[in-house]
C-alpha cells in the first residue's frame, strides 16, 4: 500500500487493529496522533459486513447469472454486487460504470470521488479495536470476536 493510496478518513490495518488515517507525511502515516512507516499497514479486505457498516442496504435474495451467485447492496443510485462464487465485488451506477473493489479505502475513494461526500460509518467498529471478518453482534456495550474470543 502507498500513501498515494490513501485519503485522510481511510480506515486500515496495523496488525490486527483498525485504524483511521488522520494524516501522511512521506512515507509516513498518522494513526492515533502516532507516526509510522505505510509499509507496517495492509489495507482491510471489503466484505459484506462493511458494506453495511457504511449504510448500503443488502437486497433480501441471492441471485444467479450462468451458476454464479451474487447479492446486490443499494445506497443511493450506487450498487455494489457481490459475487459471490468468486468474492468479488463490483461497484456499478446507473450508467454502466463498474469498477471492481478489493479495500475498505478503494470504496471510500471511489464514493468520495463520484459523490464529493465521505463515506460515513454506522455501527462501524471504532479504530484502535481488534477485528476479525467474523464477530458477534453487540451484547450490550461490549463486541466479542467469535474467532478468537477477544472483547472487541
Amino acid at each position: 500500500m502507498k500513501t498515494n493510496e490513501l485519503r485522510i478518513g481511510n480506515y486500515i490495518m496495523y496488525a490486527d487493529v483498525i485504524c483511521k488515517v488522520e494524516g501522511y507525511s512521506g512515507g509516513l502515516l498518522q494513526t492515533d496522533g502516532v507516526y509510522t512507516n505505510v509499509s507496517k499497514f495492509n489495507p482491510i479486505r471489503i466484505d459484506q459486513k462493511w458494506l453495511i457498516k457504511f449504510g448500503f442496504e443488502k437486497d433480501d435474495h441471492v441471485d444467479e447469472i450462468d451458476g454464479v451467485l451474487f447479492v446486490l447492496f443499494y445506497l443511493g443510485d450506487y450498487i455494489v454486487e457481490h459475487w459471490i462464487n468468486e468474492d468479488m465485488f463490483k461497484f456499478t451506477d446507473d450508467s454502466n460504470l463498474k469498477i471492481i473493489i478489493q479495500n475498505v479505502h478503494q470504496l471510500q475513494n471511489l464514493y468520495f470521488s463520484l459523490t464529493g461526500y465521505e463515506l460515513e460509518t454506522t455501527n462501524v467498529i471504532e479504530p484502535g479495536f481488534h477485528y476479525c471478518n467474523d464477530f458477534k453482534e453487540p451484547d450490550g456495550a461490549l463486541f466479542f470476536c467469535s474467532i478468537c474470543g477477544k472483547k472487541l
